[in-house]
């Protein structure tokens, strides 16, 4: 059986910087599942495993274009430390936070100065080029299922996110 639009895939993976450091893997004994073609992977990866079979493994390299992206420096701001602290714990470097109710942007804290709490809005791994190593572990062709019908473990921030 191999892997094609719509099939149903379980793999194990890993995601590491350019230094080989690991940053994210699935957990051992318990696999990532997802719809082939449902726009959970990167396309590149998605790409890589069409016509794979179990037991096959993919080593791929994706630049920042096509991963979580370039930095967007309009996603880097400043705001008044006034603003966060008042009424509420204090932040800390590292902390996440909302600006508000209707922001779907998760804020990371990144730099603390005496008037100025500074944060980013980019994924933590914009900008970095990733190696992917991944492994085909089960497939379904005749299970059809809707993205709605479909229990993944994928994360809510965009395609193959490691949060």
């Amino acid at each position: 059986m191999i892997i094609e639009k719509n099939s149903f895939v379980e793999i194990y993976y890993t995601i590491k910087d350019l230094s080989g450091d690991l940053l994210t893997a699935s957990e051992a004994g318990e696999p990532v599942s997802f719809p082939m073609g449902a726009g959970l992977l990167w396309p590149g990866i998605e790409e890589a495993l069409e016509g794979k079979r179990i037991g096959d493994e993919i080593d791929l390299q994706l630049t920042p274009e096509l991963a979580f992206g370039l930095v967007n420096p309009d996603l880097k701001k400043v705001i008044p430390r006034a603003e966060l602290d008042e009424g509420e714990s204090l932040v800390e470097i590292g902390d996440s936070i909302a600006l508000d109710d209707s922001d779907p942007i998760t804020w990371t804290v990144y730099k603390i100065e005496d008037e100025h709490i500074f944060i980013d809005g980019n994924h933590p791994l914009a900008g970095e080029t990733l190696h992917f190593w991944v492994k085909v572990i089960g497939i379904n062709n005749r299970q059809k299922q809707t993205l709605k019908e479909t229990d993944t473990n994928v994360d809510d921030c965009g395609p193959g996110c490691c949060c």
